[in-house]
């Protein structure tokens, strides 16, 4: 049975009709959840955002990996403020 990947819009071959991810998408975010919690929501929202334009499943575990943690780290990474004082 031929299914679209809901995350990715991957089409793939699913083994049932209850399969609504790819394999390698679904076992990418258990992985994720499971050992890296902070980048859970980063790349899954990540990969939603670009859904349909991905050529293969390799090109969505690439773009995978080069997701970081959040926004917010790079806004925390890049503040120079020294004027903060910490009670």
């Amino acid at each position: 049975m031929t299914t679209i990947c809901n995350i990715s819009g991957i089409e793939f071959e699913a083994t049932n009709g209850r399969q609504k991810n790819h394999p390698l998408v679904s076992q990418l975010m258990n992985d994720l959840n499971k050992y890296d919690g902070d980048r859970y929501h980063s790349v899954k929202n990540a990969i939603i955002e670009r859904k349909g334009t991905f050529a293969s499943i390799n090109e969505v575990i690439e773009f995978a990996k080069s997701i970081k943690a959040s926004k917010e780290e790079d806004i925390f990474e890049e503040d120079t403020n020294t004027d903060a004082v910490y009670y």
